[in-house]
């Protein structure tokens, strides 16, 4: 056998390889992913929360115009005559006058803030796999 050969086999067997680590560690890095865009959008809406409760303090009713309680990392838009605030991988809205919500854009997972007693959940469809992960996994 040629010394060419022996090259194609080594380069294979390497691509091969690397194709498999790639296949076995790619769901790890989606599954992290998933779990940090939970984590800084819980730490979001319980900001929002903390700021509608003053806001309601000062003016008697909750106000769904998110642009002056929101991060830089997520985007106002109205969509469906409803304000919603984007963010990585949530969409939060305030439903019902008095419940803040971030629904995943994933899943059916989503967080929930009632804000006139402060109670926050975390909430997702019967035998929903990764939204019990999730919930898991932000300790709600």
């Amino acid at each position: 056998m040629n010394q060419r050969g022996i090259l194609h086999k080594v380069m294979l067997f390497i691509i091969l390889i690397l194709g498999f680590g790639l296949a076995l560690s790619l769901p790890a890095f989606k599954r992290h992913q998933d779990q940090r865009h939970a984590r800084q959008t819980l730490q979001i809406v319980k900001d929002i929360g903390a700021a509608e409760q003053d806001f309601y303090a000062q003016n008697g009713f909750y106000t769904a115009d998110f642009s002056q309680f929101a991060p830089k990392s997520c985007k106002q838009q109205v969509q469906e005559g409803q304000s919603v605030l984007v963010c990585a991988g949530y969409n939060i809205s305030l439903n019902e006058a008095n419940i803040l919500q971030a629904a995943s854009t994933k899943y059916s997972q989503w967080f929930v803030i009632t804000l006139d007693n402060g109670t926050l959940s975390c909430e997702y469809e019967n035998d929903n796999l990764v939204g019990q992960q999730l919930c898991r996994a932000v300790h709600l």
